[in-house]
């Protein structure tokens, strides 16, 4: 919900063209968060997905999915950050996108390891409750805890 739309807005600020595949079902369900703006939009979705392009494809329909491998044949980068397995189950996983698109980097965004390949792969993951199970790597990072005064202290390590 935060990784790949940050990654891609990365992506947007660096001047690549950014295309945002929504279902066509509601969109991204990021539209529905609040904060609004006067507009009525959703704030953080408008922030994540500021510059980019939108399509909307069901791609469990198979003219959609064709629409869908148009604009991967001319792409750079594929991002995604579904669940582990989701891509695979439906046919675009990185070794089916690998062989037909030999070219195109493939970006896999988990929360639970690199590749969708470590032992708890299978839960959806997102930073704040990832942390505590994360390795070594944030071992030495500090906990912040701000308190509804506004103050704040440094809470134990991991």
């Amino acid at each position: 919900m935060l990784a790949g739309p940050y990654c891609t807005l990365l992506l947007r600020e660096l001047g690549a063209r950014v295309l945002k595949v929504e279902t066509p079902h509601g969109g991204d369900d990021s539209r529905h968060f609040g904060p609004w703006l006067p507009s009525g939009d959703s704030a953080y979705f408008e922030t994540l997905n500021a510059g980019k392009e939108s399509i909307a494809l069901d791609l469990k329909k198979e003219e959609d999915m064709c629409t869908l491998h148009s604009l991967l044949a001319k792409a750079d980068v594929l991002v995604e950050n579904y669940r582990p397995g989701v891509m695979d189950r439906m046919g675009l996983g990185w070794e089916e996108i690998h062989k037909k698109y030999p070219r195109l980097c493939y970006a896999s965004i988990s929360g639970c390891g690199v590749g969708h390949s470590r032992p708890a792969r299978s839960p959806p993951g997102h930073v704040p409750w990832r942390r505590p199970m994360a390795s070594r790597s944030t071992d030495h990072a500090p906990l912040l805890q701000i308190w509804p005064d506004g103050s704040r202290s440094d809470a134990e390590r991991i």
